[in-house]
């Protein structure tokens, strides 16, 4: 199966956003919201990846809640989009490094995105070099 990949110029993104950006604000759970990935760059896209941080999460079925979300979205911008929800408890910090690198779509909570930035970097920064030392060991190994 070949996938679809989409090419659209600024000035498309940019509208893609602010449709984006207006559909997730009226989500009240939603405390700020990102688009990482693929769309950010010149290349072409195949979805549209969206990470949200909620204020009350569903502990037992982000998932559920992923695709619900995805797809009231791919309905208001008519192309696919991928939605992850950001937690401590269900998103690796390397998954939320990656996130945070991207572009804020939508925030509700300055200080709480900035503290959740903050929590995201240091632990990544402290972990990275244990991270590329047991790498390192396993390359050598083979």
């Amino acid at each position: 199966m070949i996938e679809q990949r989409f090419k659209l110029d600024k000035r498309e993104k940019q509208k893609i956003r602010g449709i984006l950006k207006e559909a997730i604000a009226t989500i009240e759970e939603v405390e700020f919201a990102y688009i990482y990935g693929s769309f950010q760059e010149d290349c072409g896209f195949h979805d549209i990846d969206v990470a949200v941080y909620l204020s009350q999460t569903d502990d037992a079925d982000p998932l559920k809640y992923e695709l619900s979300l995805a797809s009231m979205l791919e309905r208001r911008i008519r192309f696919p989009v991928d939605v992850r929800v950001l937690s401590y408890n269900h998103a690796p910090n390397s998954f939320r490094y990656e996130v945070t690198r991207g572009e804020v779509v939508f925030s509700r909570n300055e200080e709480l995105r900035f503290g959740f930035v903050e929590r995201t970097w240091r632990e990544y920064l402290d972990y990275k070099p244990v991270a590329e030392y047991i790498l390192q060991e396993l390359v050598d190994a083979t």
